[in-house]
């Protein structure tokens, strides 16, 4: 049976976060740096209240309720936040009927009313409206549709299950007897894969990463309010979010999807996945290392995608593209929370090759650094080390210490001696026979490339016998671990190095950087949830 690691409970800067009815946020004390400052950057977006889209020379309703709500998940109070809510109450009825008598759009009610219910406002009386009414007169209480809550509009009828999600989160927020019949309408959208399709009750129902993380934050508010019991609807969508999780950690390649994703993830305990999407967003946030580029007067903003990123070094935010980044600092901000992010090691910049990696092995656990606040990417990994990253890595499994140690260099004040005889107990190491006939360990001792495919082989309980050949040149059939590093290289755990010719080595002799390390982790995690 293979040794698999639970999800991890983060100990640093990531929590689980708990469910408001407004979305999913972390608790005050967890607020870093970046999120801090993207909180900052949001707010002096607003004018008056409300964001000005200086592109259109319009006020942008919906998108000043997303400054909002990430400015709530991130554990933001005061002027801003206010700010938004007397704003929206003075545009309620442009928000809710773009100014036609009669029209009623229900998803941007129940965005509205979650806000309003949130702030402590009452929302059967804000800005003139009931706002509780005007949802409920939009949500049907018979039928094969009882629970949908539609538009009504001379240009049809635009509900989809984001907006029923929010109609959901309303209803529980304000203990409507119609929010079990809208949560159960949601919770029954869901698709044979667990994810969640845009269209409700369509043909052919398509999941999209957007859709399932929303209607899981409607379901959990209607799960804690004991509206309804949606433990396994959540679940399988959780299960669906990992499945369709890129192999860098982001959802559609942009920090919309990925941030909204990695805080539904952290939520439902998925906190490898949330860390490696969280880590993903970390890469596109505009720090103080950029202060000297175009981005300089940005600090806090985060980009939509790494072309958007790219493009902003180069000219800055402008007029056409601020409307994109703040669309996207507004769904991604609340996720920065979930690591450190680029000053967690004073000696891993986010130009590092590797920093995605170290940051997720960081916020995981495994790794807790030096005490002077380096990580030290490129020196090699120890043996005492690697025994104790395997050993965090298997969420810190009881161990039962021997009447005498198995080594006779490991001795019980040694600081990983737990981990080392955890090592030696599930057999991935067995030491060194030596010629007196005892065994050692050589704890201080780097890890070869070639030992770490061992212990990585036997950590996965593998049998795997490699019948196709050597992937590598410098590893031949006949070596002592070449179905180890084979197996290694056909889970693209490691990809070897290329060199003259077309040829790819392994270099197995030479010792296993810790950045490198980081990258050989990730990678197993990632092989292995895809392996559940």
């Amino acid at each position: 049976m293979k040794i698999t690691a639970p999800f991890r409970r983060l100990t640093v800067a990531a929590v689980t976060a708990p469910l408001l009815v407004a979305g999913l946020s972390a608790p005050a004390q967890a607020v870093n740096d970046e999120s801090d400052a993207a909180a900052s950057w949001l707010a002096d977006q607003l004018t008056d209240g409300l964001v000005f889209n200086q592109q259109f020379t319009s006020n942008d309703l919906g998108l000043s309720l997303d400054v909002y709500f990430a400015l709530d998940a991130i554990g933001v109070e005061g002027a801003a936040k206010d700010s938004i809510i007397t704003a929206m109450a003075d545009n309620a009825d442009t928000y809710l009927t773009f100014d036609t008598p009669g029209e009623l759009y229900a998803g941007a009610a129940g965005k509205l009313g979650t806000a309003v219910i949130d702030s402590g406002a009452d929302p059967r009386a804000f800005g003139g409206r009931d706002l509780v009414a005007d949802i409920e007169s939009r949500v049907a209480t018979a039928g094969e549709d009882t629970g949908r809550a539609t538009d009504l509009s001379a240009f049809g009828d635009f509900s989809n299950a984001i907006g029923q999600s929010w109609v959901v989160k309303a209803l529980v927020g304000s203990e409507s007897d119609l929010a079990d019949e809208a949560a159960g309408y949601l919770a029954a959208q869901q698709c044979a894969d667990g994810g969640f399709s845009s269209n409700l009750n369509a043909a052919t129902c398509t999941s999209s990463v957007d859709s399932t993380t929303f209607a899981v934050e409607g379901l959990l508010a209607a799960d804690q309010a004991e509206v309804g019991d949606f433990g396994d609807v959540v679940s399988e969508a959780a299960d669906y979010l990992v499945e369709v999780q890129a192999a860098d950690g982001s959802f559609g390649s942009n920090t919309n999807s990925t941030g909204k994703a990695a805080l539904v993830l952290s939520s439902l305990d998925r906190e490898r996945a949330a860390v490696a999407a969280s880590s993903w967003v970390h890469r596109l946030f505009v720090g103080p290392d950029l202060a000297d580029s175009a981005l300089g007067d940005e600090i806090g903003a985060v980009a939509f995608d790494e072309a958007a990123f790219a493009l902003g070094l180069q000219q800055g935010i402008v007029v056409p593209t601020r409307d994109q980044w703040i669309r996207a600092a507004a769904q991604a901000a609340p996720a920065l929370d979930l690591v450190e992010g680029q000053d967690l090691y004073t000696d891993v910049p986010a130009s590092l090759t590797f920093f995605f990696e170290i940051t997720w092995l960081s916020a995981t656990g495994i790794t807790t650094g030096y005490e002077d606040g380096t990580f030290r990417p490129a020196e090699p990994v120890l043996r005492e080390q690697m025994a104790a990253f395997l050993y965090r890595f298997a969420d810190e499994p009881t161990v039962e210490r021997p009447a005498e140690s198995p080594f006779t260099d490991v001795s019980e004040d040694d600081t990983f001696y737990d981990e080392i005889i955890w090592l030696e107990s599930t057999g991935i190491t067995t030491g060194y026979d030596e010629a007196d006939g005892t065994r050692t360990f050589r704890p201080s001792q780097p890890v070869l490339r070639e030992q770490m495919a061992a212990f990585l082989y036997r950590f996965d309980e593998q049998d795997f016998v490699d019948d196709d050949g050597a992937t590598f040149t410098d590893v031949a059939p006949a070596f002592e671990f070449f179905d180890e590093i084979e197996w290694l290289a056909t889970t693209g755990i490691t990809t070897g190095y290329e060199e003259a010719g077309d040829t790819v080595t392994f270099r197995g002799a030479q010792p296993v950087l810790r950045e490198q390390m980081a990258a050989f982790l990730f990678r197993y995690d990632q092989y292995q949830q895809s392996d559940l």
